[in-house]
Formats: C-alpha cells, sequence, structure tokens
C-alpha cells in the first residue's frame, strides 16, 4: 500500500549483527498514531515531514504489523558487474567447446585474448 504521512515520531528499537553486519530496526509512527517499522534510520531525520512511503501489513492475532518498504539501492558497480559477467560467459563458453586435436586438450592457442578483453 502507498500513504501520504506526516512522522512524527521516530526511534531505534533494536539492533544487532547478522552475518557480520551491523542492523538496526526503527519505528515510525504518522499523524494518524499509526506505528510502522523500517530498517532506515532516515526517518528520525525528518520528523514533521510529509512523506510518501509503501508499505505492508500483517496481522499477527490482534496487532497488526506494518513495515515500510524501502527501494532498493542501485549498486554503483553494476555496469562493471555486467561487463565481467558477460566476459566469464565468453570464458566459460570457449572452455566448455575445446578444440580437440589428436588426443590432446584445447591448445591455449586457441583462445582469442582480443576477443575477450573487447568485451570491456
Amino acid at each position: 500500500m502507498v500513504k501520504q504521512i506526516i512522522v512524527t515520531e521516530a526511534s531505534k528499537i533494536k539492533e544487532g549483527f547478522k552475518n557480520g553486519r551491523k542492523w538496526e530496526l526503527f519505528k515510525v509512527k504518522d499523524q494518524d498514531n499509526l506505528t510502522y517499522t523500517t530498517f532506515d534510520s532516515k526517518y528520525a531525520g525528518i520528523i514533521g515531514q510529509s512523506i510518501n512511503i509503501e508499505y505492508v501489513e500483517e496481522q499477527n492475532g490482534q496487532y497488526t504489523n506494518r513495515k515500510i518498504i524501502e527501494p532498493r539501492k542501485p549498486n554503483p558497480n553494476q555496469d562493471l558487474l555486467e561487463k565481467i559477467d558477460k566476459k566469464l560467459d565468453l570464458i566459460l563458453h570457449k572452455l566448455s567447446n575445446p578444440v580437440i586435436k589428436e588426443e590432446h586438450y584445447a591448445n591455449p592457442d586457441d583462445f582469442n585474448v582480443d576477443e575477450i578483453n573487447q568485451m570491456f
């Protein structure tokens, strides 16, 4: 669900470590006194401001849990990762289709390094 709220309160309610990384869970209240949870600390800095949020509601017995869905941050290295992925695909293709001559495995000379490097 999407809703425009005015942040009236934001506070850290839990913190811990998972897989060696620190995490913090925050409680955010809006103008209707509804409570949401999030792992994003930005709400503490925008108390009194009106913002649009996307959230999901989950029923837990008599309680309704509201979790703010934060958009994923783009990976600044995404272009480089895609180039590396293409290069690895080409290398794997070459390795999985060896040229076999007289019971010998593929000759390293059969690999065109320039072809691989052109991908960058």
